[in-house]
């Protein structure tokens, strides 16, 4: 996965919903508060865009200290950053392409892309990033619908890879 901590679960879920339970969320309330930006939403949030507005919104300097919590809590930090950004470049000029295919919300992802993470706009573009609610394919798991997606977004890839978390959670066999 592009991300070392759970983005969707640790934002939408802890901060948005006021649900502590996901292991990530209480690791990001320590890094929240860090930051000096508020640990919930103080409300209940059901949209991801609307979880980020109020962080960023938080304070003056809100966009740059989510940037920071982004760049090194949920990817790892500058280094690792960097060695992806380098191998995404190497695998393109061999004519691999990347896309996100999320099973929260598309408009988030390429909001945080275009925030926090600038030099992966060229290897994510918006128009390879969606999200499973998307989906045209009538299939019962998230993760066949991830690839049904991944297949439409890149009819032409001779392979196409799914990195997912899920896949440790569905049966998706004989696959």
């Amino acid at each position: 996965s592009l991300t070392v901590k759970h983005f969707y679960k640790a934002v939408a879920w802890g901060f948005g919903g006021g649900n502590p339970g996901h292991p990530h969320y209480a690791e990001m309330a320590e890094e929240l508060s860090k930051l000096e930006l508020p640990k919930t939403a103080g409300e209940y949030l059901e949209d991801l865009v609307a979880c980020l507005d109020c962080l960023i919104t938080s304070k003056p300097d809100g966009e740059a200290a989510f940037r920071e919590l982004f760049r090194n809590f949920f990817l790892g930090g500058d280094e690792r950053i960097k060695l992806i950004t380098e191998w995404m470049k190497a695998e393109t000029g061999k004519g691999n392409v990347f896309a996100v295919v999320t099973a929260g919300q598309a408009s988030a992802v390429t909001y945080v892309l275009q925030l926090a993470v600038p030099e992966w706009i060229p290897y994510l573009p918006s128009g390879r990033v969606w999200d499973s609610q998307q989906s045209r394919h009538a299939v019962g798991a998230v993760i066949l619908h991830k690839l049904m997606i991944l297949r439409d977004i890149c009819p032409d890839a001779k392979v196409v890879v799914l990195v997912d978390d899920a896949l440790a959670k569905e049966d998706v066999s004989p696959l």
